[in-house]
């Protein structure tokens, strides 16, 4: 090997060989007896030169030892970056294609930061040059998008890659960075939106990579789910740099990798928007002015360029600027407002909730221990070193294994269901929450003593401060307003019957005692607490309540909605993985698979706490005063015309609650969100406000989206108003994660409509229909709606029965007026008692239905009417036909008589409905021989002979007056 030195080098080497000589003369002369002066300055420039000679040296030393490295190393190796940190935030607009079903991609914009420094810019894709050059020159539509077409298929989408190169370039040039960085986090909101702009996520062939199974899928969206990767940095040009910057990079072409790492910052906002993320960082959000939109950014991209940027790139300083405050109440605040170190930004806010509570817990064993985890030893072969290797695993203890699936099966979520229908009279109504409801209600949880676990059918077993789930049979006491036993079912959600079975957890069994339920405990167990143990939670609580008080008082919004969304989601870890029928895309196999358990998965846990804020809530519901009217209960609230004073909290559940809100922050259990004068209730999670009270309206949309720019509550109220049968509302939603990956597909909007559905589930039985005065929101005048209260089912087959067969009368009704509820009220009766004998319901309902079936008793002599000839004499049915006529129903002709003749005729199976009673009242006094038990079903008989002596009555003092 030969090496050449350059001229710098050669210089340095003369150098040395000047101060040998000049070494030499000064020991003669020092020997000689030289001039102290001269003999010291001789020694000082020694000392400077032997300094630039040691330098020189070490400068040489490091090239030559640079050069063989490079020699050394193979192309394919890269040299990690060890730099500042670099913090990139990406986002990219676009325009959807309707002829190619893809996006054209206009830029890609970026928010860069390294230290405290920035810079952000702007990248037009050749696609929005190719558009506004298209436009600019007035070229017809038709060969505008021919010339798209042929782009796309040619492939004009930036290499992800070389994108954060270019960026790392300009880094770099303006002196940002004096070396590559060893990490470059990535941020983007909803970064599935963004990273599937770029080629190499689907155009595999194009470049050497593909993306898609380095993430995975969290909540929707992605992160980095395999842990970081390198990137390859090899390709960034030497030539763009000044020579000194450059010796590091040898002949052979040698990489260099920095680690990046997608963050995506709605998995850390709890899926808020960039215009909610703007307003907590006091970062207004660019707004798109009319006649331009977000659909169109094409139009606004060649008309209004500058404001085309503006608005692309503060979608990218938003998105960088929560990320960096994430990353600094991560690494920085944590640590000092609670002593939490974190080594790096957790992905999601689950995340955070589960490091935290391992850090309250102590350490990671005792967490372990206290969620019934155990360590477990396994030997494996490993064949590539011929060896075998230790592996430790953390799995459930047997004795938690054993009783995980009945607590599973007691996990139904919060108590959800409607109370009333339609427009409420006004007064005042109030919503109330429970406070904290899930983070306190797992302070309830002490240590279980798995080991301990018994079976037991003692309702006393279940009652006080217990853990236990249960199937049992129940049935409640008469008049009970709200039953206490959730019921589940697999198309409608939970039900709320009088009598059943069901799996319960042991705080409702609790209550059901207090209430007066016959309880028979079919199977159950109980999980007693380790004597002296205390909750693990408790201290989680106790500084969520405590971070959000403080960031509260110091006006701190964002830090504490944070704290708030990091309570609530450990509730969530708690149970993920848990129910059987979790499951969650994986990018990796492209198919659906069981989302896996989290760090402090726990059903028993999970279910008990869960049992124990419904049950609360019910009994508090049940002690309300009888006059007390309740709209509806959502997880964790209610909304109810009950005045604060009203509320009774001295229930043995209310109670308990309440002393851990004593404990952990010192609030009261209830609190106050929301104020009305006046309610729309339209079905579970449907709830609007009509008139105003003072707070903000309350506004439950029932999965409806309105459009954006509108009031959503006075939107929500005009459309529950003006619903007509059948009628359709556009809907739109993005591609899911799982069409994009495995279809290759952009995130593309999907527009739909469905079948517009705000009337009544029937979770509970409706009574007392009446119209109710409503302003509209629109006209501002007073209008009348439909209303009713309701009562509980008797069973669950009672209520989805007829949730079924309203779904059949809705597809042409709706429920507005008390014309609507006596046509819906006679279609289910009818339905009800006709099921199964093949008799359809026509058009004119249980009258028409009476008809044919009188008609027929009459020509075949049936249902006590005198047996009519076989053969029927010359002009006998021309005289029915009259008979008929005097009556008034002038309908019946002789071919409904002939017809009438030779069909079936049932027997004890028509319910009676006030639709027939005036041909029923005719039919009886014509024929006093018909035997009513004969027409109508035995459960109709006496209600049938009631109501028609009332209408017979009320005909005769009708006709005396």
């Amino acid at each position: 090997m030969t090496t050449t030195l350059n001229s710098e080098n050669k210089t340095s080497y003369q150098l040395a060989r000047e101060t040998d000589k000049e070494i030499g003369q000064f020991i003669i002369s020092a020997v000689e007896g030289a001039d102290t002066a001269v003999v010291d300055t001789q020694i000082r420039n020694h000392k400077d030169v032997g300094l630039v000679r040691k330098m020189v040296i070490e400068s040489v030393d490091k090239q030559i030892k640079h050069f063989l490295k490079g020699i050394r190393s193979a192309p394919w190796m890269a040299t990690r970056g060890s730099g500042e940190t670099i913090h990139i935030a990406i986002d990219s607009e676009w325009v959807f294609n309707e002829e190619t079903g893809k996006n054209d991609i206009l830029c890609y914009s970026y928010s860069i930061r390294v230290g405290d420094k920035s810079f952000s810019g702007v990248k037009d894709t050749e696609m929005a040059k190719l558009i506004k050059d298209c436009r600019d020159k007035d070229i017809s539509k038709a060969e505008e998008m021919r010339l798209r077409k042929q782009l796309a298929k040619k492939g004009y989408k930036v290499s992800f890659d070389k994108f954060i190169q270019e960026l790392l370039i300009k880094a770099k040039a303006r002196g940002f960075i004096t070396e590559w960085p060893k990490n470059t986090f990535i941020y983007a909101h909803f970064m599935r939106a963004d990273i599937a702009s770029f080629e190499e996520f689907w155009n595999v062939g194009r470049c050497n990579k593909n993306h898609k199974n380095s993430l995975s899928v969290v909540q929707g969206t992605v992160a980095s789910g395999r842990g970081t990767y390198g990137m390859d940095l090899s390709s960034i040009g030497r030539s763009k740099y000044k020579i000194e910057n450059t010796r590091f990079y040898s002949a052979s072409n040698n990489a260099f990798e920095t680690k990046v790492r997608f963050i995506d910052t709605l998995l850390l906002s709890s899926k808020a928007s960039l215009d909610d993320l703007g307003a907590l960082l006091g970062v207004k959000k660019e707004v798109i002015p009319e006649p331009y939109s977000i659909e169109r950014m094409d139009e606004l991209y060649c008309k209004d360029k500058i404001l085309f940027n503006r608005y692309a790139i503060r979608d990218a300083d938003i998105a960088l600027k929560y990320g960096l405050e994430m990353q600094k109440f991560a690494l920085s605040d944590m640590r000092e407002d609670v002593g939490l170190e974190l080594d790096c930004l957790p992905s999601t806010l689950g995340n955070f909730a589960v490091s935290l509570f391992r850090h309250t817990c102590g350490s990671t064993e005792n967490m372990h221990d206290f969620l019934g985890y155990e360590k477990r030893k396994n030997q494996y072969y490993h064949a590539k070193s011929n060896s075998v290797r230790n592996s430790t695993e953390i799995a459930k203890t047997v004795s938690r294994e054993y009783t995980d699936n009945l607590a599973v099966s007691g996990l139904y979520g919060g108590c959800n269901f409607g109370a009333y229908f339609g427009v409420s009279e006004k007064g005042d109504y109030f919503d109330y929450d429970l406070s904290g409801a899930y983070t306190t209600s797992l302070v309830n949880c002490l240590k279980n003593d798995y080991a301990n676990t018994f079976e037991s059918k003692k309702v006393e077993d279940y009652l006080g401060h217990t853990m236990g789930f249960a199937y049992v049979r129940f049935k409640h006491p008469e008049g009970i307003k709200f039953p206490v036993m959730p019921c589940r079912t697999d198309l409608r959600g939970i039900y709320y019957p009088m009598e059943g079975e069901t799996y319960v957890t042991s705080p409702e069994i609790q209550l059901a005692h207090d209430i007066g339920c016959e309880i028979e405990i079919l199977h159950g167990m109980i999980i007693p607490w380790v004597e002296g143990s205390t909750s693990m939670y408790k201290d989680f609580t106790k500084i969520i309540r405590k971070q959000r008080a403080k960031y509260k008082l110091e006006e701190n919004e964002i830090y504490s909605h944070l704290w708030k969304l990091i309570g609530n989601t450990l509730y969530g870890k708690t149970l993920q993985g848990a129910a059987n029928n979790s499951k969650g895309f994986d990018l990796a196999t492209g198919l659906n698979k069981n989302i896996p358990y989290s760090p402090v998965t726990n059903a028993h846990y999970g279910a008990y706490c869960t049992g124990f804020v419904r049950a609360t809530m019910l009994e508090v519901i049940l002690r309300l005063p009888k006059e007390a009217r309740i709209i509806s209960a959502t997880t964790d609230g209610f909304l109810t015309d009950a005045t604060p004073d009203q509320l009774v909290l001295s229930g043995p559940l209310a109670q308990r609650f309440q002393k851990i809100c004593d404990e952990v922050s010192g609030e009261d259990m209830m609190q106050l969100k929301h104020h009305a004068k006046q309610i729309v209730s339209m079905k579970t999670r449907g709830q609007l406000t009509a008139e105003l009270g003072d707070t903000k309206p309350v506004c439950a949309k029932a999965g409806v989206k309105p459009p954006k720019g509108v009031d959503e509550n006075q939107w929500m109220v005009e459309l529950f108003l003006d619903r007509k049968p059948g009628q359709k509302v556009k809907r739109k939603h993005l591609a899911s994660a799982r069409d994009m990956w495995l279809k290759e597909m952009d995130l593309v909007t999907i527009h739909t409509e469905q079948t517009l559905n705000l009337d009544w589930d029937f979770k509970r039985r409706p009574v007392n229909p009446r119209m109710v005065k409503v302003r509209h929101p629109a006209t501002d005048e007073i209008v009348e709606h439909l209303s009713f209260d309701t009562v509980p089912w008797n069973t669950v087959d009672d209520g989805l029965t007829a949730r079924t067969f309203f779904d059949e009368w809705r597809v042409n009704n709706c429920l507005k007026t008390m014309e609507d509820w006596d046509n819906w009220m006679d279609f289910y009766k009818v339905r009800c008692y006709l099921k199964g004998t093949g008799l359809k319901y026509l058009e004119d309902g249980s009258e028409g239905i009476f008809k044919l079936q009188m008609l027929r008793a009459i020509t075949q002599g049936n249902w006590g009417v005198p047996e009519q000839p076989k053969r029927a004499p010359r002009g006998h049915y021309d005289k029915l036909v009259a008979m008929f006529g005097e009556a008034g129903f002038d309908d019946i002709t002789k071919k409904d008589l002939l017809n009438a003749k030779g069909r079936k005729l049932h027997e004890a199976i028509l319910p009676i409905t006030p639709r027939m009673l005036p041909m029923l009242s005719w039919f009886v006094r014509q024929y006093p021989t018909v035997d009513l038990h004969q027409v109508f079903h035995p459960g109709q008989v006496q209600e049938a002979t009631q109501m028609l002596e009332e209408y017979n009555s009320n005909n005769t003092m009708n006709l005396a007056a």
